[in-house]
């Protein structure tokens, strides 16, 4: 278990890491985008892809340009305070909501994800993302859950509940929202938040 450092800086475990290059299985010579890339968890185990992204903490940007150059990685990783916008379009998509101080409503978090799936994401393409689970559950701010039911003709989703324990600190609960650019229209939930895998 890997515990952040101070109260806005947040690792991402490896296990969790681990857990979403299995569920997708990135492919070799794939390209990858990795907006609020962090240390470079998922960067740097992308030996064979294509790299891009960008980081506003300069610590954990730091960290992950020693990381990835330790690893010969080809990699276009920038360090930016405010979100890069483009519409290039990637295989892969690998981020976490969790923490960011560039992104500070459940409004700002839905725009977010509304650019990545139907901008940046090739058809086909699957998106993974770390969201606080109170953004998902609020009944008070529905936006999150209206934007992924409105876009899920184009999609299948899963959402995986996670334990707020594997980030070593006392949080709200964790979710995984996976996205797959597959057209198929289908949703699973998937309870992990009692499980000791972790």
């Amino acid at each position: 278990r890997i515990q952040s450092i101070d109260k806005h800086r947040r690792y991402i475990p490896h296990s969790l890491i681990d857990l979403c290059l299995k569920l997708s299985e990135p492919k070799p010579n794939s390209s990858v985008y990795v907006p609020y890339s962090g240390s470079g968890e998922f960067a740097y185990q992308l030996l064979d892809c294509s790299i891009e992204g960008f980081e506003y903490d300069p610590v954990l940007w730091a960290i992950s340009q020693i990381v990835l150059d330790s690893q010969n990685l080809h990699h276009s990783i920038k360090l930016s305070d405010k979100p890069i916008s483009n519409d290039k379009k990637y295989d892969y998509i690998y981020t976490s909501l969790l923490g960011s101080r560039t992104l500070s409503s459940n409004e700002e978090y839905a725009e977010m994800l509304t650019h990545l799936i139907t901008n940046q994401l090739n058809d086909g393409g699957e998106l993974l993302c770390f969201v606080p689970e109170p953004s998902l559950y609020n009944p008070k701010d529905t936006r999150i859950r209206k934007l992924l039911m409105e876009g899920c003709q184009t999609y299948s989703l899963t959402i995986i509940t996670i334990p707020s324990f594997v980030f070593g600190t006392p949080m709200a609960g964790t979710s995984i929202l996976y996205v797959k650019k597959d057209y198929k229209e289908e949703l699973t939930l998937i309870d992990l938040s009692e499980e000791l895998l972790w």
